[in-house]
């Protein structure tokens, strides 16, 4: 049996990024950036957040920072293509 990771998830311009922990979805979120900026665009922070799940949904992480340093908005509910997604265990 195979198994297969899947992080990132694209449709047009909509970007979902998925990580095991905080520290590789910092990580995930440079190497994207870094991606997008050579292709001459940019990351729009002010649109862009980060929701925790699972058990440990409600436990303060560290903030998700982009290259420049701004930061991430921490959220408990975000909408994807229409889809609204709940943070939860």
């Amino acid at each position: 049996m195979r198994h297969v990771c899947i992080n990132i998830i694209l449709y047009a311009d909509y970007i979902l990024l998925l990580s095991p922990s905080v520290e590789c979805l910092q990580q995930l979120i440079f190497i994207c950036e870094t991606a997008i900026n050579s292709l001459g665009l940019s990351l729009n922070y002010r649109k862009s957040v980060c929701m925790r799940m699972g058990p440990r949904h409600l436990v303060h992480c560290a903030n998700i920072k982009t290259i420049n340093g701004n930061v991430l908005n921490l959220v408990n509910e975000l909408r994807y293509l229409g889809v609204y997604l709940v943070s939860s265990n």
